[in-house]
């Protein structure tokens, strides 16, 4: 019942103790490669950065822009913190290629993407958050159809449309949501 004519499942919790779960993210392993400090000021147009996050087939390792911590996050750390946060509809890691995108890259994305998706879906264990999967592919037809038949086997709450508005031309992204 509630008071406030706001069902009890829809009612904002506390913030605080959300929050200090939340900031206790799996630090990244120690066998980790460490990640480069963020520069102080912009790099040369022309000039190498190296890259602030990296993924591998257990999760991701990113520096933190705020404090320059090096964060990790797994499928089911993911998962874990926003059942956490009480959210209503939690979002599955997944791997967004870039536009343009090679094939293998997007069929490296897509076969990393239902991997942690799979391992997302075991965590879950809120049943009154709903875990939706993500459907990558890039522009690849295939990619997103083969992308989104597996997800649909793991039986989420839902799904999204993911790796679009990556910088793909308008039509490419209109023809993308479309299919998907």
């Amino acid at each position: 019942s509630s008071t406030s004519g706001i069902p009890a499942r829809s009612r904002r919790r506390s913030a605080t103790p959300e929050v200090e779960r939340a900031a206790r993210f799996e630090p990244a392993p120690a066998s980790a490669q460490p990640l480069p400090a963020a520069p102080a000021t912009p790099p040369p147009e022309n000039a190498r950065v190296e890259p602030q996050v990296r993924l591998d087939e257990e999760g991701v390792t990113f520096r933190n822009h705020l404090d320059g911590a090096t964060l990790r996050f797994t499928p089911e750390t993911v998962v874990r913190q926003q059942e956490n946060l009480g959210v209503d509809v939690a979002m599955v890691l997944d791997e967004c290629p870039p536009w343009p995108a090679t094939a293998e890259v997007v069929t490296q994305a897509v076969r990393r993407s239902t991997a942690w998706a799979r391992r997302a879906r075991a965590a879950w264990s809120r049943s009154t958050t709903l875990l939706f999967g993500i459907v990558q592919g890039g522009v690849d037809r295939r990619a997103r159809e083969t992308a989104a038949a597996a997800l649909v086997g793991l039986d989420f709450s839902g799904y999204a449309v993911g790796g679009v508005s990556v910088g793909e031309p308008e039509a490419d992204r209109r023809r993308v949501v479309e299919w998907t």
